[in-house]
């Protein structure tokens, strides 16, 4: 192959570079650090392609734009300060972009050119990657805004800590319509002291009376039972 020679022609990564030459295909690498193992198999689906371009399509939903702030972007890799397997490179190195998908693209195609992905891995990464954002920003828009739908088949919540000895208990996946009750093993309803929600967590924390004796008691939330132990 007449390729990047490869660590081996490397004595010094700070001061040396490997050049290109003709070597055994038995020796090749690809052009990355020595540490940065690339499976000796078939072609796999790029990660690369993936998440630059979920990344590149959420930042587009999220800005409302699909260009770089200004119109522009841009990475300068300085002159022997950017490599660390060897001195390089030999001068600056300005990428500019225009959107965040043309430096997605770029991000692909680096790792054909480096050698640690065949092109057929690229565009099945990027596909994938284009799912993923719709996903994410689907889910994450409701989600931060407190909004997240409950799931109608899904009536599990968790209730901690239990055994609770400060009379202190939270519930998580709940809504503030939810019908939370306390029944004392006889059934008697148990008033409780304060009860608040956090709609962005969706847990509601509740406070039993001071003088809620020790024992065992049913937590009610609308049609759902949970035993729950006081303890002094």
């Amino acid at each position: 192959l007449y390729t990047w020679k490869g660590h081996d022609f490397i004595n010094d990564v700070e001061t040396e570079v490997a050049g290109v030459g003709w070597i055994l295909a038995d020796n090749w690498y690809p052009y990355q650090r020595p540490t940065f193992v690339t499976p000796p198999f078939a072609g796999f689906v790029s990660g690369h392609s993936t998440y630059s371009r979920a990344a590149a399509d959420l930042l587009t939903k999220l800005t409302g734009s699909p260009f770089f702030p200004g119109g522009i972007g841009e990475f300068v890799a300085k002159k022997n300060e950017f490599l660390v397997f060897e001195d390089g490179p030999s001068q600056d190195v300005v990428l500019q972009w225009a959107t965040y998908r043309d430096a997605s693209d770029q991000t692909s195609l680096s790792r054909i050119w480096g050698g640690i992905h065949p092109p057929a891995d690229d565009i099945p990464g990027r596909l994938i990657g284009e799912e993923v954002a719709e996903d994410t920003f689907a889910f994450a828009v409701p989600y931060f805004r407190g909004q997240t739908p409950a799931n109608p088949n899904d009536n599990s919540f968790v209730v901690y800590p239990n055994p609770t000895t400060n009379k202190t208990i939270t519930i998580t996946n709940t809504d503030l319509t939810d019908q939370i009750n306390l029944f004392d093993i006889k059934g008697r309803k148990i008033d409780v002291l304060t009860s608040s929600y956090d709609e962005f967590s969706r847990q509601t924390t509740i406070k039993l009376n001071s003088a809620t004796a020790s024992g065992l008691y049913m937590l009610s939330v609308n049609n759902t039972a949970k035993m729950i132990v006081v303890k002094d």
